[in-house]
């Protein structure tokens, strides 16, 4: 009698239990490469967003170098005019530079790529200032830098 129940239940439970194995294997299979594929999108946005970055500091301080020293005189500001015209001139530099690919996957990760550059922009114009040579001294470029730059 007790052959014949355990004959009954192996033949009723096993394919009842391997059914169940192979669905939990096929969710596991599933939800892993969703992770893979969402890990992968992740570490491609974040790289072009740093990407997007970098060009936009280095245009930054090309302009700075370049223009912004010669519009005006030590200590003093630009004019509201000149500052437009040298940030116009940025967001065409760094949309030259820039590949359209690393644009879209960027403007996945931040938004509309326009308004975040135009953001980067202002945020390295502003740590740019930070770094005028009267505030240049050794002990303050290590702590500016310390701090993200």
């Amino acid at each position: 009698m007790g052959t014949l129940l355990t004959s009954i239940l192996l033949n009723t439970v096993a394919p009842i239990l391997g059914t169940l194995l192979t669905g939990l294997f096929s969710w596991g299979t599933v939800e892993s490469v969703k992770f893979v594929k969402t890990k992968t999108k992740n570490e491609q946005a974040a790289a072009a967003v740093q990407q997007v970055g970098d060009i936009i500091q280095t245009v930054v301080d090309e302009l700075n170098q370049t223009v912004v020293s010669t519009l005006k005189a030590p200590g003093e500001k630009l004019n509201s005019g000149a500052a437009a015209e040298v940030k116009r001139r940025a967001m065409e530099k760094i949309k030259q530079q820039l590949p359209e690919v690393v644009a879209k996957t960027a403007e996945a990760a931040v938004g509309p790529i326009n308004a975040y550059i135009s953001s980067k922009i202002e945020q390295a114009v502003g740590v740019s200032k930070t770094l005028t040579p009267a505030a240049a001294t050794p002990g303050n470029i290590t702590e500016l830098n310390g701090s993200g730059r």
